[in-house]
This record gives C-alpha cells, sequence and structure tokens, in this order.
C-alpha cells in the first residue's frame, strides 16, 4: 500500500524551504548556453538527497553496478582508505536514473513519479518499459512526470541549483559551499586539482550550509529538464517551479565532476548530455517533493 503522506517518514533526505533566488550568472543580453541569464526563480519545498547516489544505493535497488570506476586497477580502484562501494554510481543513463527513482519509490511505499505512454496508458510498472532505447524512440520520449507524486524523482535545474547555493539562506557563493575562485574549493569539492583523475567516497569532503556533499565535482547530476539555450530568458522561466522546455535532444547535468577545471566548478555552469547515452562522469541524486503544507489545508 502505498503511503498518502510522508509524514513522519525518514530516509535520510535534506529538507530545503522553498524561496525565489536569482538564478544564473550572466549579466548581459545574450544567450551563452553554458550560463543562464540572471533572473528570479521560485522553487517549492522539497528533500534532497544529502550525496549523489552511491554505488551499493544503486545496486540494492537495481540489482547492478554499471559504474566504470569498479574495480582493483590504479585506475579504477578507490583511493586509499575510501570504500568502493560509497563511491558515486555513475556510467548510467537519464533512464537508468528514472527507473531507479520509480523503483526505489515503490520499495518506500511511496507513488512513483514517473510513466511512460504504453498503447495509449500510462504506466508507471518500470519492468515493462523495455530496454534502454535509441535516440529519438517515442515510447521513451513520452514519459511523464506526475508532479502530485510523493515519490522520488531527479530534481529540475532550478531546485538543483537552489540547493546547490544553499537555499533560502545561502550566503552567494560561486560554487556549492565556497566560491569558485577560493583557496578552499578543495575543501568542498573534487575536481583536476585534487581528484587524481578518479571518483571519491561521498562524504569526504565538507558539505555546504544546507549539509550537501559534492554538489559541485565528483560526478555531474542528471537533472529532469530538458536542456535550452532559450527557456530560462522567456516568461515561462518566471512561473513558480520551472521544469524547462516540453522537448529536447539532450537532458540537463549540473553540477562539475572530477576532471573539471576550477572555473567550470561552479554552481552557474550547466552541461548537457544525451538521455541514452551513460558516461563515467555522470551521476545523480534524487529529490521528493513536500506535500505537508497542501495537506494541512
Amino acid at each position: 500500500m502505498e503511503r498518502s503522506s510522508t509524514e513522519g517518514f525518514d530516509d535520510g533526505l535534506v529538507f530545503v524551504e522553498g524561496g525565489t533566488f536569482e538564478m544564473g550568472n550572466v549579466k548581459k543580453t545574450g544567450n551563452y548556453a553554458y550560463e543562464h541569464l540572471v533572473h528570479n526563480a521560485t522553487v517549492s519545498d522539497f528533500y534532497i538527497s544529502p550525496t549523489d547516489v552511491t554505488q551499493k544505493e544503486f545496486t540494492d535497488v537495481m540489482g547492478y553496478n554499471p559504474s566504470f570506476y569498479f574495480g582493483k586497477d590504479s585506475i579504477k580502484a578507490p583511493a586509499e582508505g575510501e570504500k568502493q562501494d560509497e563511491r558515486p554510481v555513475e556510467h548510467i543513463t537519464w533512464y537508468e536514473a528514472i527507473i531507479y527513482c520509480n523503483k526505489l519509490s515503490k520499495l518506500n511505499h511511496l507513488k512513483p513519479a514517473y510513466s511512460m505512454l504504453i498503447k495509449g496508458k500510462d504506466v508507471t510498472n518500470t519492468e515493462k518499459w523495455g530496454e534502454i532505447p535509441e535516440k529519438g524512440s517515442e515510447a521513451w520520449n513520452s514519459i511523464k512526470w506526475d508532479k502530485k507524486a510523493n515519490g522520488y524523482r531527479l530534481p529540475t535545474e532550478a531546485e538543483w541549483e537552489y540547493a546547490a547555493r544553499g537555499g533560502k539562506n545561502a550566503l552567494g557563493y560561486s560554487s556549492a559551499g565556497v566560491s569558485s575562485e577560493s583557496p578552499d574549493l578543495e575543501k568542498y569539492s573534487w575536481f583536476d586539482r585534487n581528484s587524481k583523475g578518479k571518483t571519491h567516497q561521498v562524504k569526504m569532503l565538507e558539505p555546504n550550509e544546507l549539509g550537501l556533499y559534492d554538489m559541485c565535482g565528483n560526478v555531474y547530476n542528471w537533472c529532469w529538464d530538458w536542456f535550452s539555450k532559450n527557456f530560462y530568458i522567456k516568461d515561462a522561466a518566471t512561473a513558480p517551479n520551472p521544469t524547462g522546455a516540453e522537448s529536447g535532444e539532450y537532458r540537463v547535468v549540473r553540477g562539475a565532476e572530477f576532471s573539471s577545471d576550477r572555473a567550470f566548478t561552479s554552481v552557474y555552469i550547466r552541461g548537457s548530455a544525451s538521455p541514452h547515452i551513460p558516461s563515467r562522469r555522470q551521476g545523480f541524486r534524487v529529490v521528493r517533493s513536500d506535500f505537508s503544507k497542501s495537506e494541512e489545508k
């Protein structure tokens, strides 16, 4: 039986009080695809996992570990003193992240957030979805997000940036906990200067103000949104809880990764990736919507 409410339910996610914030970094007119024009964005309350989904967490739910950084050779092995299964899962497609969210929701008796249109019906049972699609698959492009579902999902791009900045009481850092220009960046982020070319166990570095780890560096995070150069300069972006363009070719990834240059280890930088192609630089973290205020009405 699914939970109609998540009151009193503790799955370790961090509560993020919603609010309005200045999203983006580009302050001049123009259309630089990898940084948004500065604009106000508003998000509602939500919960977010304090770390990237780990290899253990992914394996426990999905039954396999797709990670590239898994093994005993010097390139793939964990750094000395670190645990293999506590490193971020990576080398996953966007679709695998979606499936993980639905399966985890069912395990915790929550309503799955995602469905796929099959023979005219919205199906949440991922066992019926079939194989990971080729580019442009009509069925996979029909995935829908039930915004009333209390189950796990990927963050929107706006939610991700809001959380990375530190939420409602953010101190204005350009990186997740510290300025990307600061000499202290290595205390917060795994990037090309300190990562030694590989992923690292979660919670090894300092968190940001919300207690979120590795929001910049280690691995990119998949987001729900289709990647668009133009969406965030349109009026639609100023509506509460923006979810991005309705369609596209690539999905958004945010947060930099272990081989990123210091200048790109920033909450401002956007990335794009084909949703059906895995990369050893891409992982994800999950969120849940918070409906407690609406339940109180």
